[in-house]
C-alpha cells in the first residue's frame, strides 16, 4: 500500500550518513533461501565477526544476492519481481548487493508467511512479515527457530540504528521481546503530525453558509446537508455525507473518548487496561452511527465498500467527510502536484477540530512509536548475517537510504533545497511506471518519521504559518494522546492471545454490524453481547494485557 502521497524526510542531521571505520566485506553469491529443509535452519552463531565495527560502503566487495519475500507492490502495472524499480536499483549500486524479489500480494503474505516457516521451506534470507501490533508473531517465530536475534548484530554493525534508539528509547523500547531480543524492524512515528482524524470539505460548507461542526449531531446535520444537495454541481444525486470502508467507522469514537485508530480499542485508565467495546461510551457511540446509518450519511455500500472504491468517490468529488484519514493530507492535499489538486483544484479539505461529545472533549490518537505489525526479520537460514543487518542499517536508517525510500532519487523525483525537499515533477511520480515497466518502487520499506524531518519536508509546499489547513492540523495538538501499545507477549501467551483473539474479534465485529443494522438492539442486547465476549476469553485475554502491562511499568520504574 502506497503510505503516503507525500512523503517524509527525517530530521537532517539526526542520522549519520552510513559510514564509519571498517574493512570491507569480502563474501560471495548467495545461494541459499530457496529449498531448505528443517535440517538446514540452525540458530545462527551470535559471535560471527565478518568486519569490524561499524562498515563503508559497498558493504561487500564482491556481488551479493540475498532473498526477500515481501509484498508485492500494490501501484497499478508495476511489480518487485520483474527487478526493474529504480531505487532498489541505486540500493545495490550504493551496497554492492542485490535483493532478489519473492514478492506476494499484500492479501496473501501473511499466510504464505506461516506456511512456509511451519514447513520450513523456501526460507528466504528475509522476510517484511505482517502480523499483530502485539509482536506475538515475532515471539513464537524466534521461539521456533525460523528468525534471528539481530541485538549482536545490531552492536556491532548498526550505527544509525542504535543512533535512533539512543534518540527514541520508547521505539527501542516498543520493538524488544520479553527475552530482550530485537528481531522485527518497522516503523518509527514520532511526529506530531502522524496521527489519524476526520477531514470535511471546507469548500462545501462554505457554499451552503454553514459553520465548522462542533459536536457528533452537527456532523450529522451537516453530512445530510452534503448529500440532498448537488454539491459537486454534477446533477446527479451522487453525494456521500460520510465515506470510508472497513472499519474505519469506528474512529468517528474520538468525540467519545474511544481509541479505535491506533490504539485497538483499548487504553489505560488509572492503571488498568479498559477494553473500550464494552463500555457505556461505546454504547452509546453505536447509537450514534446507527443514526448515521438509518440518515443515509454513509454510502448503501457502507458495509462492503473497498478501499479502491471509496478513493475514487473522493477523487471524484462525491465526499463531503472522509471519517480517516491522515491529518497530513490536509497538507499534501494543497500541493500542486498532488493528484487531489489535479482531480479536483477546487477541494479545500480541512481537518475537523476535537468536537465536544457526550463525555467531554474529543481526543485524536497518536501512532504508535514503534510499528510492529509489519515488520523485517532476518531468518535463520541466512548465511550473510552481519551484510543483511548493515544493509537494513543503510536503507532504513541513514539520511542517504531514507530519501531514497521516501522521495526517489535526487534530481530525478525530487532535488535539495536550503536543506529542503523540493519534488520535481516526473512521469515516475507516485510509483507510476514507465512503458517499458521501469518504476520508482519507493515507500515500501520502513521509514523514519520525526515532527522535525516533517517540518522540512512541508517547507517545500511553502505553506504560511496562517495557511488555514496547518491551523486546523496544529490545532489538534493539544487533544493528542499516547495510544495503548500492549508489550510484546511471552510466547505462551502470545499464543493464548492469539487462539481467544479469534473468536472474540469475529463476535465483537459481527455484533457491530448487528447493532448498526438493527438486526440487534443496542439496548437489550448490550449486556448479552458483553456477557458472551466474556464467555469465549475476553477477561482471560485482558488478565494477560494487565499483566504485561503492570511488568512493564514496574520493571521502567
Amino acid at each position: 500500500m502506497k503510505r503516503k502521497i507525500l512523503c517524509y524526510l527525517l530530521l537532517l542531521g539526526l542520522l549519520l550518513s552510513a559510514v564509519a571505520c571498517g574493512s570491507k566485506s569480502n563474501t560471495g553469491s548467495s545461494e541459499n533461501g530457496t529449498e531448505n529443509t528443517a535440517a538446514e535452519i540452525t540458530q545462527p552463531a551470535a559471535t560471527e565477526s565478518i568486519a569490524e565495527d561499524g562498515y563503508s560502503l559497498p558493504i561487500v566487495s564482491e556481488p551479493l544476492t540475498l532473498i526477500f519475500l515481501t509484498r508485492e507492490s500494490e501501484d497499478t502495472g508495476t511489480s518487485f519481481n520483474d527487478n526493474k524499480a529504480l531505487v532498489w536499483q541505486e540500493y545495490e549500486k550504493k551496497t554492492g548487493i542485490k535483493i532478489q524479489f519473492d514478492a506476494v500480494p499484500s492479501s496473501n503474505l501473511e499466510e504464505t508467511v506461516q506456511l512456509r516457516l511451519a514447513a520450513r521451506q523456501n526460507v528466504p534470507d528475509m522476510i517484511q512479515i505482517p502480523g499483530q501490533q502485539d509482536g506475538s508473531y515475532l515471539t513464537k517465530y524466534l521461539q521456533d527457530g525460523v528468525i534471528i536475534a539481530l541485538n549482536d548484530y545490531i552492536d556491532k554493525y548498526a550505527i544509525n540504528m542504535k543512533k535512533v534508539f539512543e534518540q527514541y528509547p520508547v521505539y527501542k523500547q516498543e520493538l524488544t521481546l520479553p527475552d530482550g531480543s530485537i528481531a522485527g524492524i518497522g516503523d518509527l512515528r514520532a511526529s506530531k503530525y502522524q496521527f489519524r482524524s476526520q477531514m470535511i470539505r471546507m469548500d462545501w460548507l462554505e457554499k451552503l453558509n454553514l459553520k465548522m461542526p462542533a459536536t457528533p449531531d452537527e456532523l450529522l446535520k451537516v453530512a445530510k446537508a452534503f448529500v440532498t444537495n448537488d454539491m459537486n454541481e454534477n446533477g446527479k444525486a451522487d453525494e456521500i455525507g460520510m465515506a470510508g470502508y472497513g472499519d474505519q467507522w469506528k474512529e468517528l469514537g474520538h468525540a467519545w473518548g474511544l481509541h479505535f485508530v491506533t490504539g485497538s480499542g483499548m487504553t489505560v485508565k488509572d492503571g488498568k487496561v479498559i477494553y473500550e467495546s464494552i463500555t457505556s461510551q461505546y454504547q452509546d457511540f453505536l447509537r450514534y452511527l446507527k443514526k448515521c446509518v438509518d440518515e443515509k450519511v454513509f454510502p448503501a455500500d457502507w458495509i462492503s465498500v473497498d478501499k479502491k472504491t471509496n478513493l475514487a468517490r473522493i477523487a471524484n468529488s462525491q465526499v463531503g467527510i472522509q471519517v480517516r484519514t491522515p491529518a497530513e493530507y490536509a497538507l499534501t492535499y494543497q500541493d500542486p502536484n498532488d493528484s487531489m489538486k489535479k482531480n479536483d483544484p477546487e477541494a479545500d479539505w480541512r481537518i475537523i477540530p476535537a468536537m465536544d461529545g457526550p463525555y467531554g472533549k474529543g481526543i485524536f490518537v497518536k501512532e504508535a512509536v514503534a510499528e510492529i505489525w509489519r515488520t523485517v526479520v532476518v531468518t535463520s537460514v541466512n548465511k550473510h548475517i552481519a551484510e543483511t543487518v548493515k544493509w537494513l542499517d543503510y536503507v532504513i536508517f541513514s539520511e542517504e537510504g531514507q530519501r531514497y525510500n521516501m522521495y526517489g532519487i535526487e534530481d530525478l523525483t525530487y532535488k535539495m533545497e536550503n536543506g529542503n525537499v523540493v519534488k520535481i515533477s516526473s512521469e515516475l511520480d507516485n510509483n507510476k511506471p514507465l512503458k517499458d515497466g521501469t518504476w520508482l518502487g519507493y515507500q515500501y520499506m520502513p521509514g523514519i518519521y520525526t515532527t522535525e524531518g516533517d517540518e522540512i519536508s512541508y517547507a517545500a509546499l511553502n505553506l504560511s504559518d496562517d495557511n488555514p489547513a496547518l491551523l486546523s492540523l496544529k490545532a489538534c495538538w493539544p487533544y493528542l494522546e499516547e495510544p495503548f501499545v500492549a508489550p510484546i507477549p511471552s510466547l505462551e501467551d502470545g499464543k493464548r492471545i492469539s487462539e481467544l483473539n479469534a473468536d472474540i474479534i469475529t463476535y465483537r465485529d459481527e455484533m457491530f454490524y448487528k447493532f448498526l443494522t438493527g438486526k440487534a438492539d443496542i439496548d437489550k442486547d448490550f449486556a448479552n453481547y458483553i456477557k458472551q465476549l466474556n464467555s469465549i476469553g475476553l477477561n482471560e485475554v485482558m488478565d494477560i494485557y494487565q499483566k504485561s502491562y503492570d511488568n512493564r511499568s514496574n520493571a521502567s520504574k
